[in-house]
């Protein structure tokens, strides 16, 4: 038995010593633009977990008040809108660079959070993110207005959107030098007869999700159609560099195609988040 605890100790302390010289390496890459997928999902949980565990057990006193209501639709838009986003209204840029990304909060994993969780995450913030604690600036009573707003978020009023969408301004318009007319057609992706793939071609897919095109490259021939999804909450493009296509904004949920009209190899990207890069490959 003495045996055995003294294995147990010298296990703990000699991966205690792995770690510690892992970490004083400077091998963990820290960086935004290379998040670990698995360390994302780690850390998303054990947020999720301790939000749950220091909430608060209540109901949103502040519930079904209009006034409530309006007011954090008002602090919604000042400390919120930027990084989150609303339907019909995208984040800002600044977003884009945030890592973990700000969660989309009409998504049902956020809505399913308790009115306590809410408030936890408002109030208190989440550490190492881009998630501040507005407690200490804000009445309770304004928090539980946020968090009410929060609820309605998948339920936006025509008028409600209008409010935010102003809001983000106009940092996503291109710059002048990317309104050049695309010489390739883009077609509806649902509906139309631009829609379809010419005789004997094919439909292919890029999906965009994390921020990142999938396939990063594609390979496809003279008259096919080529469809972008958006999985991200914000909106992206695929422009090519020449100009040769540009899908145009396309909102999260969203898709966008166009027709292959010559060969080449072309280089695109997202005018709204230039780090986005892929290749079209067109035979």
């Amino acid at each position: 038995m003495r045996t055995f605890f003294l294995g147990v100790v010298v296990a703990i302390v000699g991966g205690a010593a792995i770690a510690a010289a892992v970490i004083a390496s400077g091998v963990v890459d820290v960086a935004a633009t290379r998040p670990s997928k698995l360390a994302d999902r780690v850390l998303a949980y054990a947020s999720t977990r301790s939000i749950a565990h220091h909430a608060r057990n209540e109901r949103n006193p502040l519930a079904g008040d209009p006034a409530a209501l309006k007011r954090g639709l008002d602090h919604y838009r000042d400390d919120c809108l930027a990084c989150h986003g609303a339907p019909g209204a995208h984040p800002q840029e600044v977003a884009a660079g945030l890592h973990p990304r700000p969660p989309d909060l009409v998504s049902p994993e956020v809505q399913a959070f308790t009115d306590g969780m809410l408030y936890a995450a408002v109030a208190d913030g989440i550490g190492s993110t881009g998630m501040p604690a507005f407690g200490p600036v804000h009445r309770p009573e304004d928090l539980w207005s946020i968090v009410a707003f929060v609820r309605h978020l998948p339920a936006l009023t025509p008028e409600e959107r209008k409010e935010l969408a102003p809001a983000v301004g106009h940092e996503h318009e291109p710059p002048s030098h990317s309104a050049a007319p695309a010489a390739w057609p883009t077609a509806p992706a649902q509906g139309g007869h631009a829609a379809a793939p010419g005789p004997d071609r094919h439909l292919l897919t890029v999906q965009i999700t994390g921020f990142e095109f999938a396939p990063a490259t594609l390979e496809a021939h003279v008259g096919d159609v080529i469809e972008w999804k958006n999985d991200d909450p914000v909106a992206h493009t695929a422009t090519a560099g020449d100009h040769t296509f540009d899908t145009g904004e396309i909102d999260g949920g969203a898709a966008s195609r166009v027709v292959a009209r010559g060969k080449g190899r072309f280089a695109y990207s997202c005018r709204f988040h230039p780090e986005m890069k892929g290749t079209l490959v067109v035979q």
